[in-house]
């Protein structure tokens, strides 16, 4: 639906007087709307600025006065730069100078910033097992108590919280937010040799305090210090793990790897480590890594076909484990995402499937890709869940071949309903699916090969 046809609402931010700060206010109507009301407003009531702007669009009319209002924490900490002062009922750009607050606090020494890196025991740390997880950074949990762990990465944190202290020591009031899925902003003002420091949580419908305390100044600075010092050892870690993990996934990548037909239920490929001269060292001791690692886990690789089941772990776009043949020490492979194994699976069970000696994995897809195999779209059709291949063909376990045969029909025919042939779209084919009662539930972008 275009914008144009859509009802908006604004959001009004004004002050009353030349200071820091701005109440919020929402009202709905287009902007010019809004901004006629504002400079009512604004003369009758004597403001000294607003700013307005259309904030959301929704697609039934909304009938909003103009009022103050309270915001959705997730809200303002995802699409605003606003910082909340719930001592004034005001919101604060991060440019702007919070007043200190007026509750008073008794000054503590009891203040310590714990640090840990990922893997270090703590469940909500990811062990980077793929490029995209290590581009994102370095995971790393930042506490100041037990129960305010703020999860974050390090990268962001080491270049922002001397900024941050440079300014409080500068300025004696300084803000930071830590990074947009994070959902803390950190408050701070020196007050003579003491720091006022305040953690806000914008994780919840409400904004939360999740510290709030009176520390010497020394004291203050000192654990900032120290995380840096942790921060800048993580990251050196993790970088380091970074140039070991693309070694090593280069080198599994250049083997030469061969489908598994031993195992004709499970698509898995494998490669002997005697094949790849000049890289049997690094292979051994990858084998024997797989062999005793800690991390090895169950995979069960069709949950609704049959299946075998492997010990392994996951590096990359792989499941990895290890066994031994005839030839000697070998290491398996197979994909880690389970929608290609189940196109493989398929694919390898059909008349179409061609095996040729020595291919791999990858060789199986490609084949299954040109002959129209992979699943392109999901839908419900007599109650049944079904899905359909780009081919046209329908797979499912809960209808009978009838059923199947049906639905393959109705795809034929909206098929033949295109000029273009060489040219029909998913998109296209699962829309008008709809006529013949079937309720679609997804689909992938692409073309059908029918």
């Amino acid at each position: 639906m275009n914008h144009d046809d859509m009802y908006s609402v604004c959001t009004i931010l004004y002050k009353t007087e030349n200071t820091d700060g701005w109440y919020y206010a929402t009202m709905s109507g287009s902007e010019e709307e809004c901004e006629k009301e504002c400079n009512k407003l604004k003369k009758l009531n004597n403001w000294y600025d607003y700013k307005c702007y259309v904030s959301s669009r929704y697609v039934m009319k909304q009938d909003i006065p103009f009022q103050n209002t309270l915001p959705e924490a997730r809200y303002i900490h995802h699409l605003t730069d606003l910082i909340y002062n719930p001592y004034d009922n005001k919101f604060y750009y991060s440019s702007e100078n919070i007043p200190y607050p007026n509750a008073n606090k008794r000054t503590t020494n009891n203040f310590q910033i714990t640090v840990k890196g990922e893997g270090e025991d703590d469940e909500y740390i990811l062990i980077p097992d793929d490029l995209d997880d290590f581009e994102c950074g370095t995971d790393i949990t930042m506490s100041f108590g037990q129960n305010d762990k703020i999860i974050t990465i390090a990268d962001d944190l080491i270049n922002d919280i001397p900024k941050f202290i440079k300014r409080l020591k500068s300025f004696g009031y300084s803000n930071l937010s830590i990074e947009e899925y994070t959902y803390a902003k950190f408050l701070a003002w020196k007050v003579k040799d003491k720091i006022r420091f305040i953690g806000q949580d914008y994780g919840d419908s409400d904004i939360g305090i999740v510290i709030d305390k009176l520390i010497p100044e020394k004291l203050f600075f000192s654990e900032f210090e120290k995380v840096c010092s942790k921060l800048e050892k993580y990251i050196e870690k993790h970088n380091k793990l970074y140039e070991e993990f693309k070694h090593q996934e280069k080198l599994l990548n250049s083997l030469k790897w061969e489908y598994d037909k031993d195992l004709p239920y499970v698509p898995w490929e494998y490669t002997i480590i005697n094949w790849n001269k000049g890289k049997t060292k690094e292979l051994e001791e990858f084998w024997n890594m797989i062999f005793s690692s800690e991390n090895i886990e169950n995979r069960i690789i069709l949950e609704e076909e049959p299946y075998e089941c492997f010990s392994c772990i996951k590096i990359g776009d792989y499941y990895y484990g290890v066994s031994e043949k005839d030839e000697g020490y070998s290491i398996m492979r197979t994909f880690f995402y389970t929608h290609k194994l189940k196109d493989i699976y398929y694919f390898m069970q059909s008349k179409d499937f061609e095996y040729k000696k020595g291919m791999s994995l990858t060789d199986i897809y490609n084949q299954l890709l040109e002959k129209g195999y992979k699943e392109v779209m999901e839908c419900k059709y007599l109650g049944k869940r079904m899905r359909i291949c780009a081919n046209g063909q329908v797979r499912s376990n809960e209808a009978t071949n009838d059923e199947i045969q049906k639905l393959e029909k109705f795809v034929t025919e909206i098929a033949n309903s295109f000029n273009n042939k060489d040219n029909i779209k998913v998109f296209d084919v699962y829309e008008r699916l709809r006529k013949y009662d079937v309720d679609l539930i997804s689909h992938i972008d692409g073309k059908m090969k029918i």
